[in-house]
């Protein structure tokens, strides 16, 4: 179910953001509580897999929304 993916893909990836640390100047600091973000997002069709998710914070989830073209450069979206 997806509570055990979430919490595979938490701890695949160590219970940190993939972005905390970042030295990219246009990322903002890690913050905010955990949650998955879909590297292709579901109403495109992306899968809610372990495979499609990565850990990332809800600061981190909320910028890449507003940066989708960095974040498709640093690999955080799949745009299929």
């Amino acid at each position: 179910d997806r509570d055990d993916i979430r919490r595979a893909v938490w701890v695949r990836d160590n219970y940190r953001c993939i972005l905390y640390g970042s030295r990219h100047p246009r990322v903002p600091v890690c913050g905010g509580i955990l949650t998955v973000h879909h590297l292709r997002k579901a109403s495109a069709g992306g899968p809610f897999t372990m495979e499609n998710l990565v850990t990332c914070c809800w600061d981190h989830n909320r910028w890449i929304e507003d940066e989708p073209r960095l974040a498709t450069e640093l690999g955080l979206v799949d745009r299929g």
